[in-house]
């Protein structure tokens, strides 16, 4: 997320490279879909392809003090997935993950999908898509038997996902 000093509004931004890195591009701003209620968003993690053309980032989303007051109910964290169909021009369309943070994103196959997730609670969860990320099962626990500390929430970090040549899926986390 970058913050314009100028207008004192939030946004994301997006640089390209297309000679591995050498040089890069004038950033892009992201937009956030029309009548978005959630201003402050931050992208996090490595940027997904799980097709030609196809770009995904996770971004995680906070409300201001003004809304907090105003409603009540609003949770500390939204996370949203942007999706590009045309190799990172614009970046139209989004997912609401839900009361989440800092989410890493995987494609295993053309329809199947997985995230792992910090949420609101302190814990870690996992989600899984069948229909290439625009719906989401239920998130379940990603530490469901942590038998080994009792403050487990405190040493929950944002984390990373990849795909091994094995077909295993490895979780990097700090």
């Amino acid at each position: 997320g970058v913050h314009n000093l100028t207008t004192g509004k939030r946004c994301m931004q997006v640089i390209r490279s297309t000679d591995a890195g050498r040089s890069w591009s004038s950033p892009t701003v992201v937009e956030p879909p029309a009548g978005d209620p959630c201003p402050w968003l931050h992208p996090h993690g490595q940027m997904c392809r799980p097709g030609p053309g196809r770009l995904v980032f996770n971004a995680r989303g906070a409300y201001t003090p003004n809304q907090h007051e105003t409603q009540a109910d609003l949770p500390e964290r939204e996370s949203f997935l942007y999706f590009s169909d045309d190799h990172g021009a614009s970046f139209t369309r989004h997912v609401h993950l839900g009361p989440i943070t800092e989410t890493a994103v995987l494609a295993m196959d053309d329809t199947r999908w997985l995230c792992y997730s910090r949420n609101t609670q302190g814990s870690a969860t996992v989600g899984r898509s069948t229909d290439a990320g625009q719906t989401w099962a239920e998130w379940t626990p990603a530490y469901p038997d942590c038998r080994f500390r009792t403050d487990f929430s405190s040493y929950i970090a944002p984390g990373s996902l990849v795909r091994l040549p094995s077909g295993n899926v490895l979780l990097v986390r700090t």
